[in-house]
């Protein structure tokens, strides 16, 4: 999903009201979103998976931009900062 300079800003400060986190500690460059990491940001349980810690923590709002996160193509990764 290409998306524009200002939709990633949006999308960096959404990230960062609901997780109270800066998303540039998760972004890797050629990667994209560090999903080993923000588990472990997360200190999710080994019984549940990170998409249940979110919902149960975080609730849809925080899945959703997790979501959109993921599905950035490579061009907007590569530009990310």
């Amino acid at each position: 999903m290409a998306i524009s300079k200002e939709d990633s800003t949006k999308l960096k400060d959404e990230f960062e009201s609901v997780f109270k986190a800066c998303l540039d500690d998760f972004m890797r460059p050629f990667t994209g979103f560090d999903v080993i990491k923000f588990d472990e940001w997360l200190h999710v349980p080994e019984e549940k998976t990170t998409e249940e810690e979110v919902l149960s923590r975080y609730g849809k709002k925080g899945m959703n931009v997790v979501m959109r996160i993921l599905q950035m193509d490579i061009k907007n990764i590569l530009s990310w900062r």
